[in-house]
């Protein structure tokens, strides 16, 4: 699997490729943990909308993330 990430905290563009173990190593301030933290919402994410699929909302909003993801690449998010 492969994410970009662009313009959340401290990074302004990170392209990571998850293959089995993946290792994010750095110095001090430079956004590893901001890196785990959206990756980690990001499997939530769809996990909980694979295993809910009656869920609507949840389906709903998910989709909305991702759509605002794409279109306003330099919004920052919290997660």
């Amino acid at each position: 699997m492969e994410i970009t990430i662009k313009n959340i905290g401290l990074l302004q563009k990170a392209k990571i490729i998850l293959d089995g173990l993946t290792v994010i190593a750095g110095v001090n301030d430079t956004g590893k943990s901001t890196v785990g933290k959206v990756i980690f919402s990001l499997i939530k994410a769809n996990n909980m909308a694979a295993t809910n699929q009656h869920c609507q909302f949840m389906n709903t909003m998910v989709h909305m993330l991702a759509l605002d993801f794409l279109l306003k690449p330099n919004q920052s998010y919290l997660f």
